[in-house]
């Protein structure tokens, strides 16, 4: 039983790695356990055969069946708590005995319990619900609906066992292989890198680079100070997808996206021009292509090339050093 429990948190681990929500990390999480805990449930419905739905090791416990009819009356008993609403209490333990008429219960349940999830925020889990006559948060009455649910798995992993049949959990593949960030989302984060401020000098002029993480870790805006200047230019960096991209404000008056890719040492990230807004023809002068280049924590290199109107190509490199 231990083994199960193990391997069942390792998968919802992995699971987890990449669904957890910046703003709600508590809801978010309780959600990704509810959903693997729903694919073993109904896994675990369908593959007993319906002759043995009736099976029990003892007559002091449950049958297989009751056991899926159980389960499926808590997700009514829990979600209507933090819903707010009466408990529809189907009794289907009492009611239900054939595998289709079970297994299309408990997907009915989950459906009313996936209100109560897709609803939670870490805010509102914080509200208070009664649970067996105490005070309990209501992210914590969906919390323990997931421990009951896996509290009987582990029951129906050993009378699967006990018909020689491999629980869900047990199946080759079953076990997720953790994704691997795209390029885009390495380079990105690599960029992110970057926070702080740069100095450097360019043709006798100093310049200063500012670079910030904002929009809770979703953008980079990079700024640019040079003396003799009246203002900075801007840029920013997102991710759109599978892309990394570049949107510089441009004193030009137009704004060019260029999209990224980073070296296979993950120390060279190239931006390429693909488009720009308030640019009538490609013919006028824009930045077209962007070259970052890091040596270290402390240091690093920025090539900044400007396409002119007759096309040919002009900017510099800036060798920066962090000053903070």
């Amino acid at each position: 039983m231990r083994t199960v429990f193990r391997t069942l948190l390792i998968c919802l681990l992995a699971q987890s790695a990449v669904a957890l929500a910046q703003n709600n990390p508590f809801s978010a999480y309780n959600k990704v356990v509810y959903a693997g805990v729903k694919t073993i449930l109904l896994r675990s419905a369908e593959k007993m055969p319906e002759e043995n739905y009736n099976f029990k090791p003892t007559d002091a416990v449950r049958g297989y069946g009751q056991i899926i009819g159980h389960v499926t009356d808590a997700q009514y008993m829990f979600c209507s708590i933090v819903l707010g609403e009466n408990n529809p209490a189907p009794k289907i333990e009492q009611t239900k005995t054939s595998k289709a008429d079970l297994i299309a219960a408990l997907k009915d349940a989950f459906a009313y319990c996936d209100k109560a999830y897709d609803g939670m925020t870490d805010v509102s889990g914080a509200q208070m619900a009664k649970l067996f006559g105490g005070d309990t948060p209501k992210l914590g009455v969906l919390s323990v609906n997931n421990m009951h649910s896996v509290e009987h798995y582990g029951n129906l992993v050993t009378y699967m066992r006990l018909k020689n049949i491999v629980p869900p959990t047990s199946e080759p593949g079953f076990m997720p292989k953790p994704k691997s960030p795209t390029d885009a989302a390495s380079a990105f984060e690599k960029l992110k890198t970057l926070q702080g401020t740069w100095t450097a000098s360019m043709e006798g002029t100093s310049v200063q680079v500012s670079l910030r993480v904002t929009s809770m870790g979703n953008t980079l805006m990079h700024e640019m100070t040079m003396g003799g200047r009246p203002d900075d230019p801007i840029s920013m960096f997102h991710l759109d997808g599978d892309r990394l991209m570049l949107t510089h404000y441009c004193d030009a008056g137009n704004q060019p996206r260029m999209v990224g890719t980073i070296s296979p040492d993950g120390k060279t990230i190239t931006f390429d021009f693909i488009d720009a807004t308030n640019l009538l023809s490609t013919q006028v002068g824009h930045m077209q292509h962007v070259v970052f280049n890091i040596i270290d924590a402390d240091h690093h290199t920025e090539l900044w090339e400007f396409a002119t109107a007759d096309g040919k190509p002009m900017g510099g490199l800036l060798d920066l050093k962090r000053a903070k």
